[in-house]
């Protein structure tokens, strides 16, 4: 009896961690789910990827949304991590497929394309857009929001980050397109009782049109308060108190 007791307790302990074992291996991801995570992101990007990963191969947990962009400024180079259960990152490698651009003929015909401009190679931070920069436009199937359709657009803008080859120019990956920089040497106009005085100022912030910027006039040094009206002009709001 003591025996069979044993052996039936011996039996149940197995089974509890047989379960416990496939309970763990059920949160993990496997490579199949990676590999669609990683497709689903970049296509929200405008980049058709092949990730190079195993379908059965077994990853960590993860409990919270993955966070996938890639590494280098490409696609070629894929990096994933998770916060929670506990906090992971992985590289992987991908086959950059197009950039949008169908694969056929029958799926031009079956699914209407927008036009938005791309880089022909990584273009980094910081960098003033040039005709040279910007030089291709591509074909993707799905509406992309903030996404630049003409050159003209781009030309002279600054990156506020960089963007890999073959992503759609989005509003966001530049900086704010500013009427006005600092330093600027603009027109400075004051109206009084129908009498219209201009002078030169010098801008002492960045401005966008219609927004209110100190100035400070070239001739006496006073600071001022104007209105910014177009890139050159500014119209004379109050006298600064300080």
């Amino acid at each position: 009896m003591i025996f069979t007791f044993f052996k039936r307790a011996l039996l149940a302990s197995f089974a509890l961690c047989f379960l416990s074992q496939t309970a763990i291996a059920g949160d993990r991801l496997t490579g199949t789910m990676l590999k669609k995570e990683i497709i689903s992101q970049a296509q929200k990007a405008g980049v058709q990827v092949t990730p190079i990963i195993s379908d059965h191969k077994i990853f960590y947990p993860c409990e919270t949304n993955l966070v996938i962009g890639p590494k280098f400024d490409s696609w070629e180079t894929i990096q994933i991590s998770c916060a929670e259960p506990y906090a992971w990152k992985l590289v992987f490698r991908s086959q950059v497929v197009s950039a949008g651009v169908p694969t056929s003929l029958d799926a031009q015909e079956q699914k209407e394309t927008y036009s938005y401009v791309v880089f022909d190679r990584p273009v980094q931070k910081g960098t003033v857009l040039s005709a040279a920069d910007v030089v291709q436009v591509a074909n993707f199937t799905t509406w992309i929001p903030g996404a630049f359709s003409e050159k003209d657009q781009l030309i002279g803008r600054k990156l506020a980050q960089s963007v890999p080859k073959g992503a759609p120019i989005l509003a966001r990956h530049l900086t704010l397109n500013y009427a006005v920089e600092k330093n600027t040497i603009i027109d400075i106009v004051l109206t009084r009782s129908g009498i219209q005085v201009t002078g030169k100022g010098i801008a002492l912030s960045n401005g966008q049109i219609g927004e209110i910027i100190s100035v400070s006039n070239l001739s006496s040094g006073a600071k001022l308060k104007a209105l910014i009206k177009n890139r050159r002009q500014a119209q004379i709001i109050s006298k600064q108190l300080n």
